[in-house]
């Protein structure tokens, strides 16, 4: 074997050894690497696990809490309402003040809307006047809504169905409490199917007597009235109570009655 043959085959024996040495090295890091990555797979996946699980807890925690406001905006709702039930509606619109401060947001507070809409009247001067277009029985001027004294108005139309029967039904208000110092007045717009000629037949059919004129949509709007049909109570020139015909009661016009100023509260 020449010098050059043996040179050579020593260089490649030499690159075999090292070739083989580097390919075990690499084998050992791979495995190594393999190992941390096994390690961290399995951290990783511990953490996921504490992760779900707080996230659990915090989902849960998160929905008991709002169905906690929930029941305490509807027993605060009820509380408001109850109030407004009992003809106090100065003290039901102190509390749904509070009441909106308090949970505005909950569905509890989207049922108020329309109870909220009729309380911000509550406290307001009455309308020194009240624009109307033709007196369908009376004349009006035993109306004052400015002067001392309780005054109940009630939005109707000769459509309504729920209207037809609330408002016969004040005719024996009427007669029981004028003397001791009532004054009712009805207003209509004659709205839809609705005639004059219909209006004055209803009125003769039910026997009405308290006063009842035409209006131009005025008088309902400084009242809040969005829907009939609808009533507001005048004493001493504040508004005092806002709301449906059907929730009033002798006890509760009694009480108004009897209370010395417009901030009385009736008991019910």
């Amino acid at each position: 074997m020449t010098l050059k043959r043996t040179l050579i085959v020593a260089l490649l024996a030499i690159m075999t050894v090292t070739t083989a040495f580097a390919a075990k090295k690499d084998d050992e890091r791979i495995a190594a690497l393999e190992e941390r990555i096994g390690a961290l797979e399995a951290q990783l996946e511990a953490v996921e696990q504490q992760v779900d699980t707080r996230f659990d807890e915090c989902v849960d925690a998160a929905v008991a809490e709002i169905a906690q406001r929930d029941q305490r905006a509807n027993q605060a709702l009820q509380s408001v309402m109850a109030l407004a039930g009992q003809g106090n509606h100065v003290g039901a619109k102190e509390e749904m003040t509070a009441f909106l401060a308090k949970y505005s947001g909950t569905e509890a507070a989207k049922k108020a809307a329309r109870l909220n809409q009729e309380l911000a009247v509550v406290g307001k001067a009455a309308p020194p006047q009240l624009t109307v277009e033709k007196w369908y029985k009376g004349d009006g001027e035993s109306i004052d809504l400015t002067a001392d004294g309780l005054s109940l108005l009630v939005f109707w139309e000769e459509w309504c169905p729920h209207c037809k029967r609330e408002v016969p039904k004040l005719q024996a208000t009427y007669d029981k409490f004028h003397d001791d110092g009532l004054a009712v007045v009805a207003l209509t717009k004659i709205t839809k199917t609705s005639t004059e000629e219909k209006v004055t037949g209803f009125i003769e059919t039910n026997s009405l007597e308290f006063p009842i004129a035409k209006e131009r949509g005025d008088v309902s709007s400084y009242f809040n009235v969005s829907g009939i049909p609808a009533a507001a109570v005048v004493k001493d020139g504040k508004i005092i109570w806002r709301g449906h015909p059907g929730q009033l009661n002798d006890t509760i016009i009694q009480g108004w009655l009897a209370a010395p100023g417009a901030e009385a509260t009736p008991e019910g």
